[in-house]
């Protein structure tokens, strides 16, 4: 509702991973029929980068006027709003700022000792 995506805290995703803390500004929100084009994750120079940009913008329900360039990262979030249409937010990467990964201690074995019996049977 417009109520929550008018409010900039509503618009700023933070997203924290053992390797970074980010936060994502969200530039584009909208509802549309199944597809996979707003999924493009490659480009092969600058200009499909931007018109890709011009194509989820444009779909947008709002212009935040927020800026992306060449080289941006962008976080493209997709759920399901009933059986054919999907809700889409991308947001760009405004701020990441680098942790340290927790240690993870190697993994020993203790060692395992196994005793076996045989008894042998002599009968009549």
């Amino acid at each position: 509702s417009s109520s929550w995506y008018n409010k900039d805290a509503n618009r700023l995703i933070p997203f924290n991973t053992p390797y970074a803390n980010m936060k994502w500004q969200i530039f584009s929100i909208y509802k549309i029929k199944t597809t996979t084009d707003y999924l493009e994750s490659e480009f092969e120079n600058d200009d499909a980068y931007r018109n890709f940009v011009n194509l989820i913008k444009g779909r947008c329900i709002k212009d935040f006027g927020v800026d992306v360039q060449p080289g941006d990262k962008i976080l493209t979030l997709s759920t399901c709003y009933n059986n054919s249409t999907r809700n889409v937010i991308h947001a760009v990467l405004v701020e990441e700022n680098p942790t340290t990964p927790p240690v993870q201690e190697p993994i020993t074995e203790s060692p395992t000792t196994i005793t076996t019996t045989t008894t042998e049977y002599v009968g009549h």
